[in-house]
């Protein structure tokens, strides 16, 4: 196994972990979060890799193991969030709330059996969206931290 996709692994299940508890709380932090462990893996895949074992440039390296550690998160995210929509009451919370708007705007309410299909609609669709951008924050940090990290290894910092 080479050192991107174990560090895209490691990476994987420390961010699978740590989405299972953003998803429960608040979602749209997990690309917040996930610069760091994009960048993590990115790090950690040319530490722990061999100078020509890379497969290519540093960049493309992090940029494999942020990938991989995405799909991690993303795992991890959509359970956090099922559970947070089914068990913990966000699907009631999303009832009284769209119930709310629709008082102030002045519209008519939707029949009860229609609102949860709309809900799980877009909680389906929401999810989607900060999934893959997720995965591209991850990737993207990976990349530029594995290029920044593998461009200043070796060279020394001036003591002042």
């Amino acid at each position: 196994m080479s050192a991107t996709t174990k560090s895209g692994l490691l990476f994987g299940v420390i961010s699978f972990l740590a989405n299972l508890g953003i998803g429960v709380l608040l979602a749209i932090c997990a690309p917040l979060c996930g610069i760091v462990w994009g960048a993590g893996a990115g790090i950690l895949s040319i530490i722990w890799s061999v100078p020509d074992d890379n497969g290519g440039t540093p960049a493309k390296s992090g940029a494999i193991a942020g990938g991989i550690a995405g799909i991690g998160a993303v795992l991890g995210l959509f359970i956090g969030m099922i559970f947070q929509f089914t068990v913990l009451g966000g699907q009631q919370t999303a009832t009284q709330v769209s119930q709310q708007l629709y008082e102030q705007l002045g519209l008519p309410s939707m029949a009860g059996d229609v609102v949860p299909l709309w809900q799980w609609t877009g909680f389906f669709l929401s999810s989607c969206c900060i999934s893959l951008f997720n995965i591209l924050i991850m990737a993207g940090a990976g990349a530029l931290a594995a290029h920044l990290f593998s461009s200043n290894r070796g060279k020394t910092q001036p003591v002042m």
